[in-house]
């Protein structure tokens, strides 16, 4: 081998960036208690902006479920009000008959 030749390029680890812990307690609250989990995903997205922290996709999945399960929560809410009067309603009505 020639002392000129380019031989093996060096390579030289690299470590990923740090998770932020609030990026996963985002994903673990938007999935146990949804209204949490949307308030952390807010701040963690924050803090990931601004540390350059990785995290921004458990963030973003903890805003999404956590929104999701919330409206998914109010409207089974709403339904079973909702059927709880219909149902109730044709009870008293025929009681009153």
């Amino acid at each position: 081998m020639s002392p000129y030749s380019a031989g093996r390029p060096q390579v030289y680890p690299t470590v990923p960036p740090r998770t932020a812990t609030m990026a996963i307690l985002a994903l673990i609250f938007g999935i146990l208690i949804p209204p949490v989990g949307i308030v952390l995903g807010h701040i963690a997205l924050s803090k990931v902006k601004t540390s350059g922290e990785g995290g921004r996709g458990l963030a973003r999945a903890g805003l999404i479920v956590g929104y999701v399960s919330t409206f998914l929560a109010v409207i089974g809410l709403v339904l079973f009000f909702v059927l709880m009067k219909l149902l109730f309603g044709a009870i008293f009505s025929e009681m009153y008959v």
